[in-house]
């Protein structure tokens, strides 16, 4: 589900399930229709409804936040459930998507 706020310039994709190596491509492709749409300026990815989260899916964020600075935007991660913190902390990659389109 894609939720558009054209006064703030974001633009939501609601996650849920679980995201891995079945469903990693539609991640990457999902972010990158939505980035290149005009007046984006921010993709945030509503994670409050996944439930499970490999390295694969990482990747696939990790590659979206790739796709969005090329677009120009930044790619935010909203309500993350407990599964999608505890990747994001044990593999240390939570500052990737705070939005911040510049590169460490």
């Amino acid at each position: 589900m894609l939720k558009y706020d054209t006064g703030t310039g974001t633009a939501t994709i609601h996650l849920a399930g679980e995201l891995d190596l079945a469903n990693k491509q539609s991640i990457v492709d999902g972010v990158a229709r939505v980035a290149s749409m005009d007046g984006v300026r921010t993709v945030a990815l509503d994670m409050s409804r996944v439930i499970f989260l490999d390295s694969t899916a990482l990747g696939a964020m990790i590659s979206a936040r790739r796709v969005c600075a090329s677009h120009g935007c930044g790619l935010v991660v909203r309500d993350p459930s407990q599964a999608v913190t505890r990747l994001l902390r044990l593999t240390s990659t939570e500052w990737l998507f705070t939005g911040d389109m510049t590169t460490r």
